[in-house]
C-alpha cells in the first residue's frame, strides 16, 4: 500500500518551522523599524537644534530669554516651514521644545526631545538635547 500524503508529524513539524521563521522575521523587522525611527528622530532634532540656535543668535544675542519664550511658536516660519512630527509619537505629535535649566551649567536653555521608543514623552528612553 503506497499512499502519497503527509503524516501528522510532518504537518506539525512543518507548522513549527514556519512559525519559528516568522517569529524571527518579525523581530528583525521590528529592530530595523526602530533603528530607522531613531535615525529619523536624531536628524529631525539636529535640524531643530540648528533652527533654534539661529533663532537665539538673531533675536536673543545676550542669552536673556523671556519667561514666556516659546521656541515652537517663534521658530516657525522664519527658521523652519513647520515643526516635524516625532517619529516615535503614538499620536501625530511634534517634538517637545521647552525651557529647562541645564544641569551641566545651571543656565536656562531650550531643551529638544523625542518621545523615544515607548512613544511616551518625558520618560527615560527619550532622545533629548540642550541647545547651547
Amino acid at each position: 500500500m503506497n499512499e502519497s500524503g503527509m503524516t501528522l508529524i510532518e504537518v506539525v513539524l512543518t507548522t513549527l518551522i514556519v512559525a519559528l521563521l516568522s517569529t524571527v522575521a518579525t523581530f528583525g523587522v521590528d529592530l530595523y523599524l526602530t533603528e530607522g525611527k531613531t535615525r529619523q528622530a536624531e536628524a529631525d532634532l539636529a535640524t531643530l537644534k540648528t533652527a533654534v540656535r539661529l533663532l537665539l543668535l538673531d533675536r536673543y544675542p545676550d542669552d536673556l530669554l523671556p519667561n514666556n519664550f516659546d521656541p515652537a511658536r517663534e521658530v516657525v516660519p522664519d527658521y523652519l516651514p513647520e515643526i516635524p512630527k516625532d517619529a516615535f509619537a503614538v499620536k501625530s505629535e511634534s517634538y517637545l521644545m521647552e525651557l529647562r535649566l541645564d544641569p551641566r551649567d545651571g543656565k536656562l536653555k531650550v531643551y529638544l526631545s523625542s518621545c523615544g521608543v515607548d512613544g511616551l514623552a518625558k520618560t527615560t528612553d527619550d532622545l533629548g538635547y540642550y541647545v547651547p
